[in-house]
């Protein structure tokens, strides 16, 4: 059984030289790999793939989405908000698609050309979503919020769900 997702947001990443991104016990303290999930090739687009990057200890942000299985009707709910009927039935480009498609279980990093994208959605997107009147969705969508706009521009997200 899923405990649901959970964010890891960094910012002011460097890229980092000299380490065997296969040796993490080597890796200098706040230090990630840039991973890619394999659908979704161009999520990580501003950082190198296989890399490993430090990130400013001060500006390092963990956001845990509730790990309540919420997140998953969140989802139903933000996708119908934007006009498509349902996860599932969700193609092309849409606002939120990203989220939307990238449930981390495979992997990835959200680099900073599509957190910009994603928090740039969650701007436009805020009135919509508050309007609709359910004070839990919009808490969640706050929520979520958080992650994408503190990685925009110079961080990268990872998405991650527990089993």
């Amino acid at each position: 059984m899923s405990l649901g997702p959970f964010y890891a947001a960094v910012k002011n990443l460097t890229k980092l030289e000299g380490y065997d991104p296969d040796y993490p016990g080597t890796w200098p303290h706040r230090t990630i790999e840039i991973e890619v999930d394999a659908e979704y090739p161009e999520y990580p687009e501003g950082l190198e793939v296989g890399a490993l990057y430090q990130y400013e200890s001060e500006e390092n942000y963990w956001l845990n989405a509730d790990q309540d299985m919420y997140f998953f009707k969140w989802r139903e709910k933000l996708v119908q908000m934007v006009g498509e009927k349902s996860v599932e039935e969700a193609e092309g480009q849409f606002p939120f698609c990203e989220l939307i498609r990238h449930q981390g279980s495979t992997g990835g990093t959200i680099g900073p050309v599509v957190c910009e994208k994603i928090a740039s959605d969650f701007d436009a997107w805020e009135a919509a979503a508050r309007s609709l009147g359910d004070e839990r969705f919009f808490e969640y969508y706050v929520h979520i919020r958080r992650a994408f706009e503190f990685a925009r521009g110079t961080g990268a997200v990872s998405l991650c769900v527990l089993f």
